[in-house]
């Protein structure tokens, strides 16, 4: 997975038909990360409520969710992320959403599995 970075305004080309065309007129590479087998989908959601956006990633080929957490120091622009914890999903994890599921006010991540026919959820701690 990689992040880049945007260092312009965002600018949209017009006319446009769907996939909705976004240019990066000066992006650079800020970082790359591991995350497990054939990722399908990403999210970048605060799952741990320190104001950062973290990364989560379905990853169809080895039944797992990446959680990476947002590690970037105050006042930096480059992004840093840490270590991927995988937690597992049913076969061919796909999509990926946030919500507060059980309603405990914290994230919860919803996995489509795409090979087993099943949602998984992972409730936030």
């Amino acid at each position: 997975m990689s992040v880049l970075l945007n260092r312009s305004p965002l600018s949209i080309a017009s006319p446009f038909t769907p996939p909705l065309p976004i240019v990066f007129d000066d992006a650079t590479s800020g970082v790359n990360s591991t995350t497990g087998g054939s990722p399908q989908g990403l999210i970048l959601e605060d799952m741990n409520r320190d104001g950062r956006p973290d990364v989560a990633v379905a990853n169809a080929g080895d039944a797992t969710v990446s959680l990476l957490l947002n590690v970037t120091a105050p006042g930096t622009f480059t992004p840093a992320l840490a270590t991927k914890v995988d937690f597992a999903t049913g076969a061919g994890a796909r999509a990926i959403a946030t919500g507060d599921v059980n309603r405990d006010g914290k994230r919860d991540l919803a996995v489509t599995n795409e090979t087993a026919g099943t949602v998984s959820i992972l409730l936030g701690q």
